[in-house]
């Protein structure tokens, strides 16, 4: 609970609950730059992400990845293969992979139509 009352808190002072250290990332000069905003109490606010490299000359590239899914993961691949100059190298690992989704969900089906068990997934 203790927790929890802290990060409401910090979400709700505007001061988030990470630190970006500016100069350091400039000091990196980074080509690319990935960052998430799926979750604001998992990661910098991508507010100051984008803050932080408008500072910077040349500005890098920056991918932000929001999977919800795993065809989005699969494709998150291939945003950062692009990103990064190997976007045919990233296209034929997401092929690969798409092929053992597509192997196990065959699988899968073939399994259910023998025996189908009643599952409750609770998160």
């Amino acid at each position: 609970r203790q927790i929890d009352t802290e990060v409401r808190e910090a979400l709700a002072s505007g001061s988030g609950l990470y630190h970006l250290d500016e100069d350091l990332l400039a000091s990196l000069k980074p080509d690319v730059v990935l960052t998430q905003d799926l979750c604001s109490v998992c990661s910098v606010d991508a507010g100051k992400v984008f803050r932080a490299i408008s500072k910077m000359d040349p500005p890098p590239v920056v991918v932000n990845l929001n999977p919800n899914s795993l065809q989005d993961v699969l494709q998150s691949i291939v945003q950062v293969g692009d990103a990064v100059g190997l976007g045919d190298a990233s296209r034929a690992i997401q092929k690969l992979l798409q092929d053992r989704v597509d192997q196990a969900t065959a699988r899968g089906t073939a399994a259910a139509r023998l025996h189908s068990p009643r599952v409750a997934f609770i998160e």
